[in-house]
């Protein structure tokens, strides 16, 4: 089968685009929660950082590449001078921020790879989030875009897209077996997301990019908060 075929087709039912993007994020949770561990390779971002970089980067390529028919309906991006500045710019902010919690006092307690990661978060956590957090980005700007052909105001964008975005987290609660703290967290993360990113991408020219860069904020504020302020059971060592 041509490798074009498998392309997302714009015309079809709205619920169809919506279980396809869903898919792909099934597909890319088993290989990361079922396959590494069956070939033995740690899923720690902290631990396989390269190894999880190459996997989720891989992947971006790919929905990108079967999502294209939606993206490009996204707003004309920028100057692409202006783009690669601003993301640029982003990168070593990012790089320079997360080497200082290299700084702070270690924490001892107990391990829940990937779930703790955030609670041990070394600058090349950040490496490897970073690709996982492109992947979501573009999948979410395909549900949107999606959205945005059905329903043309951004009310109804919003109801739709927290109703996916937010239900993907609950399942969450049921089917992983994350710390209570950090579904919670995410979870509220994932639902307060609607008030900007269906803005962002529908309304702003590179509003991706400025999603991608609230989303990598988010990770990065929370590790902090969390090495600060340590939920019960971690100490400083």
């Amino acid at each position: 089968m041509p490798l074009r075929a498998i392309r997302t087709d714009t015309t079809r039912p709205l619920y169809r685009i919506i279980g396809e993007i869903a898919g792909l994020w099934v597909l890319v949770s088993l290989g990361y929660y079922v396959v590494f561990p069956l070939l033995g390779i740690s899923i720690g971002y902290n631990t396989s950082p390269i190894i999880m970089a190459m996997y989720f980067t891989s992947w971006a390529i790919l929905c990108a590449y079967i999502l294209s028919g939606l993206l490009k309906h996204l707003p004309t991006p920028d100057t692409r001078l202006r783009f690669f500045l601003i993301l640029g710019l982003f990168t070593v902010l990012v790089i320079f921020a997360s080497s200082l919690l290299t700084l702070l006092s270690p924490l001892v307690g107990p391990v829940f790879s990937p779930y703790t990661d955030l609670l041990f978060a070394n600058p090349s956590f950040f490496v490897a989030k970073g690709t996982e957090v492109l992947v979501q980005q573009i999948l979410l700007a395909g549900l949107v875009v999606a959205l945005a052909r059905q329903y043309h105001t951004l009310r109804s964008i919003m109801i739709g897209y927290f109703i996916c975005f937010g239900g993907m987290h609950m399942f969450l609660f049921f089917f992983t077996s994350a710390p209570t703290y950090y579904l919670l967290i995410t979870t509220g993360a994932a639902l307060l997301s609607t008030l900007l990113f269906p803005y962002l991408i529908t309304r702003v020219r590179s509003g991706i990019m400025y999603t991608y860069m609230l989303h990598m904020s988010f990770y990065f504020l929370l590790a902090l908060f969390l090495q600060v302020f340590p939920p019960a059971g971690y100490t400083f060592l």
